[in-house]
This record gives C-alpha cells, structure tokens and sequence, in this order.
C-alpha cells in the first residue's frame, strides 16, 4: 500500500495494481475475462480478416497491377444477366488482330483460353488439372517467372506447335523425386496428345490452402485443336505503363465497339476490367459483414467495462477505510483519483494483453487447421491496446471519483 499522504505515481500505480491482482487472482481473472475475451475476438478477427485481402488481393493482382482483361462476359449478379452475356459474339482471333494493328497504347495483347483435363506421363497421371492456351505474348505479361526452360515462342504459337510448360506441382507429381528441371525435353500426354516439355514455372503458391502450380500451358492455337475453336477467347493488355492504363481501357472499348459495328447507343458487348474492379467489388461485399463483426465483438468490451467499474465499485468499499486514513493524513482528491483509476486501466490492460496472446495463438492455430490466412499488423494491436486503456478509464472514472469523494471521517468510521 502507498505511504498515506504522499502522491502515487504512474510506476507506483501499477505495481500497487498488480499487487491487487495478484492478491485475489481468481477475482482479477473473472474481473478481466470480458475484456480477454473481446480482444481475443478483436484480433482474431482482424487478422483472419487482414490475412483474406492480402489473400484475394495476390490473387486479382498475380497478373500485375496494369493488366486489363477483355472478356467476352463480365461480373453477373442475376440469372437474366448471365443468359444475356451468353447471346454475345465470342471474342476470336479477327478480334485480337485488330485490336493489336489498330491500338497505340498497348505494349502487349495476349489471347487466352482456359479449360481442364488429363496429364500423363508414363504410369502417372493427373486428372481434369487446369489447361492454359496462351499466345506468346504471354512471356512479356507472366509474372510468375520460369523455374527452368523456356517460353514458347511466335512460330510454335502460330503453327500449333506441341510443346508445353508446367507448373511445379505437375512436375513434382508426373515426375516424383526428381529436380523439376529435369522435365525439360521429356514427353507428357495432355488430353492423349504427345507434348514435349519446354519450361518449368515458379511456384505461384497457394491460395486458401490450394495449391496453384498444378496446371499446364500450351500455345493458344493447340489448345483450339484440342478443345475447338467456339469457346470465346479472352484478351490480357499490358499497356505501355502503367500511368496510361485508364487511357489504354478507354481506347480497348472505342476499338472493341467498332470491330463489333455497336451504335452509340448500344451498350458493350463485351466486358473490360482490371484488377481493380474486382478489389473494389470485394471490398463493397465484405466491408458491412468485416463492419458487423467488429461491432459485435466491441460491444463484448462495452459488458467487460462493466464488469471492471462494478468490481471497482466493490474494490472501493473494501478499501474505505485506507482511503480515510490516505485523506486524514492529507492525501488529495487528484491522488486518490490517480490510485484507483491506475487499478482500473492496469485491470484493463492486463485483460488486453492476455487477449492479444490468445487472439494470436487462436489465428494461428485456425490458420494452421483450415485453408484460412491470417496476417497479424501492427495496428491491429496498437488499437486493442489503445481501446482497453480508454475502457478502464471510461469505466474506472466513476469508481475513482467515488473513492476520492469519500468522506474522511465516515470513511475511518467504516468497518
């Protein structure tokens, strides 16, 4: 206990606080286990919630931040709008070759297509993995980067060449226990076709728990051979830089619309968009439900506050008497209000500290279980901290004010 008259400073304060705890430790428990539990729930999740759009946004952005894609359908939202951008043309070769003769701002256009089936090679096989077309132009746009190899180039494009790259779980897997380097020149079946093994790409890494490096990519004109050409193509531009990508979006929609004879009152027949778009349409998704469960999880710390003023409360009328005598020999209101509202934030952050722990250990443990990510930020704690400190004080300023308003006579007479 502090000397009677004398002022508790803030490191005096706290110590005499901990001594509170430690003195009736089941009490302080129970008194703090809101608290715990709101900021356990708080950093869970923040940082499940963190650790999803650093996950979505790798994924919009793996292409890189000023590629657009030109699709022939867009984002639906309805039945009725999924079946009218079914009744739009297809995007075709003609589509791309203009686009590429006419464009002044693109620095690369890459026709693609995407489709799945089986990959072979001797007794393995891997079934209904993803199948990429890809024009050349793919080697200026990948981000992913080559493990060994080569892309394939303008001629094996055009003629239909067989050859093909791989990610790094297909050659882990058609080719166990060997340097996936050592796939190149060896001869896979895709879809029962014979293709000579080019290159190996980086690891794109996985994406809630799956992986993306099992796929194969092939040149754009052998894909139509296996699959046909009446599926629509989509286009990848890379713009000349990335401060005219806006300037390039608009010219893409003036060329797309002329190529597809449209009026000026007719709207698009095809869709363009960019990263960008699905992040904002993300985010306007996710933004009231991420909104919900912050809300909810702080009205845990509104009830924990409670908790901590009525143990207060209950603290000041045990320690009626020590206030008299601290008043009788001259402590100051400004002191006796300092001691107790010290116990009450020092309460509140113990809980806080206990809950970043256990918010940390809980992410990490749901991380390690299920495909969900989790990314813990500096600001996520610094807020907590920062919320529990303005919890104690909030609900510890009554409690603090009562004892320091306590009378000293009454108070010495008290039992």
């Amino acid at each position: 206990m502090a000397a009677p008259g004398r002022a508790v400073g803030l490191g005096e304060g706290i110590l005499i606080a901990l001594d509170a705890i430690w003195a009736n430790k089941l009490r302080s428990f129970l008194t703090v286990v809101g608290n715990v539990i709101a900021v356990s729930s708080i950093i869970l999740v923040v940082t499940i919630i963190q650790g999803v759009n650093a996950e979505v946004t790798k994924i919009f952005t793996a292409e890189g931040a000023d590629i657009f894609n030109i699709k022939r359908e867009g984002i639906v939202f309805s039945h009725e709008e999924a079946m009218a951008m079914r009744s739009r043309p297809r995007l075709t070769r003609d589509d791309a070759a203009f686009l590429r003769t006419e464009a002044a701002s693109f620095d690369a256009l890459v026709e693609q297509a995407d489709g799945s089936g089986s990959v072979e090679y001797g007794n393995e096989s891997l079934g209904r993995i993803g199948i990429e077309g890809r024009s050349w132009e793919w080697a200026l746009i990948d981000g992913t980067g080559l493990r060994a190899g080569r892309y394939f180039s303008p001629p094996e494009t055009e003629r239909a060449r067989p050859v093909a790259l791989i990610g790094l779980d297909t050659a882990d897997n058609l080719f166990p226990g060997l340097d996936p380097a050592s796939a190149i020149g060896r001869r896979i079946r895709i879809q029962g076709l014979h293709f000579e093994v080019i290159g190996v790409l980086e690891s794109r890494g996985s994406s809630f728990g799956f992986s993306q490096d099992e796929f194969v990519v092939i040149p754009i004109r052998m894909f139509e051979r296996i699959f046909g050409t009446r599926r629509s193509l989509s286009f990848a531009v890379k713009p000349q830089g990335p401060e005219v990508v806006e300037e390039a979006m608009d010219e893409a929609r003036l060329l797309m619309r002329i190529r597809h004879r449209l009026r000026p009152a007719d709207e698009d027949d095809f869709d363009i968009s960019d990263s960008s778009t699905f992040l904002d349409l993300y985010n306007q998704f996710t933004a009231g439900i991420f909104a919900a469960l912050v809300g909810i999880v702080a009205m845990a710390l509104v009830v924990g506050g409670i908790v901590i003023m009525n143990i207060m409360l209950m603290v000041v009328t045990e320690r009626t008497r020590e206030v008299g005598i601290r008043k009788a020999v001259g402590a100051t209101y400004q002191q006796i209000l300092w001691q107790f509202l010290v116990e009450a934030v020092t309460l509140s952050v113990f809980g806080g500290i206990m809950g970043i722990t256990l918010g940390y250990a809980a992410a990490a443990g749901i991380a390690s279980f299920t495909p969900l990510p989790f990314v813990l930020v500096t600001w996520s704690i610094v807020a907590a901290l920062a919320t529990v400190v303005g919890v104690g004080v909030v609900f510890g300023i009554y409690p603090a004010s009562r004892a320091a308003k306590l009378d000293p006579i009454a108070a010495l007479r008290h039992e």
